[in-house]
């Protein structure tokens, strides 16, 4: 399934591509892979809050998983979390 997305993707068929990368979470939820290459798509989307639930997942199954932890990171940039868990911190320790 996940070959399927990303010739869909490459062929400009997002929808199918987005389609395709939920398949494949369905038939194999334990590949922390699968989780990324729909955050992936999602960012290509312009949607980091999606992007980033779904890295998220691929960390849950795979802590060490690089590509998904910078993907988070980037997501949470992108859609503001980061700059608001930062202000948080600072409001619970203004001294820091």
């Amino acid at each position: 399934m996940l070959s399927k997305s990303r010739a869909a993707e490459l062929a400009g068929n997002r929808e199918a591509a987005l389609r395709y990368a939920q398949a494949a979470i369905v038939a194999d939820p334990a590949r922390p892979e699968t989780y990324t290459a729909l955050a992936d798509l999602y960012m290509h989307e312009r949607s980091p809050d999606s992007a980033a639930f779904y890295y998220s997942e691929a960390l849950t199954i795979d802590p060490q998983d690089q590509s998904a932890a910078q993907g988070l990171a980037l997501a949470e940039k992108e859609s503001g979390t980061a700059a608001a868990a930062a202000s948080d911190a600072l409001d619970k320790n203004p001294d820091r």
